[in-house]
Formats: C-alpha cells, structure tokens, sequence
C-alpha cells in the first residue's frame, strides 16, 4: 500500500503548482515528506523483493526532488548586509478579531519596542486599547481606503508612500487585507507589504486574490518586507509565487505560529516575514501565547546602509 499510494501522493504534490485544490496536500508536507521518507524504505525491506527495492529507490529519488521543490524558498543563500547595517525590531502579531484580551495584547505589542508594528484583524485596538500604540508611533497605516479593513501597520519612521490594497476583511475568511508603504529608515527607502490573505480551498479563496498580492509584490523596488498572515505555509506552491514575483526570500527561520497552544512541533508557520535585498534576519521567534489563536512573532532585522 505504501509503494503504491506514495508515487500518486507526490503526483498530486507536484500538480498544485497549477492546481489549487492539490496545492492544499502541500499545507501538510512538513509532515508527510519526511515520513514517506522512512515509510518507503522499510516497506520495501518487509517486502523484500528486488523489484520492491528498486521501486523504492525510484520513489526515493522523487520524493528527495519534490522535497527540493517544496522546501527550496527555507534554503536560500543570506546577502551582504555591509560593515555597519541599521538595526530593526518588527512585531507582527494576528489579534483575533473575537479576543477578549485586546488591552493586554496591545501592553505586550507595546512593550516589545518594535520599529514596525503589524497587527492583523487589529480593529478593536481604534476603539481604546491601542491608544497608547498611537501615541508611541507617530504614523498609523490601515488599508480601508477601499473598504473595511483591520489589517494596521505602524512605524516609527517617517512614510513615504502609501498604497492601501483592501478588497474587504480578511478576518471574515473572504478578502485580501493588505497594504504597500515605503519607510525613510535613517536615508534608506524600506518598503514593508502587509498581508492578510484569505483562506486556501476548501475553506476559503484564497486562489482569487493571489494574483492582487502578486501584482502589489512584484512593483515594490529597493529593499522590502513581506509580512503578515498568509493562512497558508512557505512550501505551498501558492505562497512560492507571491514570494517569487519580485525576488522575495522567507526569513531564514519560519516561526511557527498557529494555533496557538499547540506544541510546537505541531504549529504551522502562517504568519511569516520574506524579505528582499540586502535586508537580513538576525533573530526570529515566536511571542508567547496571548488572547488570539496565532502566536505573535517577533524579528530583529539587518538592513544594509
């Protein structure tokens, strides 16, 4: 059953780079990959045939190459960040709209002492509790240009531009909740795209709005950040092409993030950081459990002068 049900759970892997309902296999390949991995070779040794070995080794080979495929964007050289680069915090932390913690959350978000502060379905903090955030940072973003929206972005440096790309909420699991903002980081343009996408199939559409996230990505310049909650996982073929439509990179180290109370080796990375050009990760990890369903996380950034 294992030689025959591995070569058609690859086939499938394999289709969503074009197939979205295929693409959801994938969520899960941090798991199954390197279980088939030993799956395989012990069910060719209880077989012990020579034509279960040498199917093995074929299904072997193919699971390494589309392993290569699905995990190349967490392998991926680090740049020169030069001599004297400018030191950065982010803090990007979905709030849950439905959290019954909301002031003890934004005194957490608060205490970190971020640079940039990304909250996602961050709308109840305008109603009190982040009234001491406003006051901390002098530019506050949101993307409800357009429509309603509770994806926040807030800085302590200067803006130079501002692109809202709201299409509705995401924390109603049927929007894009997204903007584009380029910063004045001491002389140093730094773009920062915030995200909140919908869910995958078959909970979502995420598929619909994809292409929005990857027209935005692919017209930012100069050095950026990607960041947010993708409702989705590095090694999807899916997050690949947002990453992939400007030379954006995943932060070395994905933190995983969800759901929250979960062991760690159980949580997956849907809140994640990708970055492009002579910006690098220093230290990346996950916050402690607070009154949302996602960890936060947090990022000490490099970005070079």
């Amino acid at each position: 059953m294992v030689l025959a049900l591995a070569p058609v759970g690859l086939l499938v892997s394999r289709l969503g780079e074009w197939w979205v309902e295929a693409d959801a296999v994938n969520l899960l390949a941090i798991y199954w990959w390197p279980l088939m991995l030993v799956a395989v070779p012990l069910a060719a040794w209880r077989i012990g045939t020579r034509a279960a070995r040498w199917a093995a080794l074929t299904i072997m080979a193919l699971t390494l190459w589309q392993g290569a495929a699905l995990f190349r964007p967490v392998i991926q050289p680090r740049p020169d960040i030069g001599p004297d680069p400018i030191a950065l915090r982010l803090v990007s932390y979905n709030m849950y709209k439905n959290s019954a913690s909301t002031t003890q959350d934004a005194r957490w978000v608060e205490e970190q002492d971020a640079d940039f502060v990304v909250l996602l379905e961050g709308r109840r903090i305008n109603d009190g509790p982040g009234k001491r955030l406003r006051a901390k940072y002098p530019v506050m973003l949101d993307c409800s240009a357009t429509a309603r929206c509770s994806t926040i972005l807030l800085s302590r440096y200067p803006l130079l531009s501002f692109h809202p790309l709201a299409r509705g909420d995401a924390e109603n699991r049927q929007a894009l909740s997204a903007l584009v903002a380029t910063f004045d980081v001491k002389g140093v343009p730094l773009t920062l795209v915030v995200v909140h996408l919908d869910q995958p199939w078959p909970l979502g559409d995420q598929e619909a709005y994809l292409p929005q996230l990857v027209s935005a990505a692919a017209q930012v310049d100069g050095p950026a950040l990607m960041v947010g909650d993708f409702n989705s996982v590095p090694w999807t073929y899916a997050v690949q092409s947002a990453a992939d439509a400007n030379g954006f990179r995943i932060a070395e180290l994905p933190s995983r993030s969800w759901p929250a109370g979960a062991p760690k080796l159980l949580r997956l990375p849907l809140d994640q950081l990708h970055l492009k050009g002579p910006v690098r990760v220093q230290k990346m990890e996950s916050g402690p459990r607070l009154g949302s369903d996602h960890h936060p996380i947090i990022a000490d950034i490099l970005l070079k002068r």
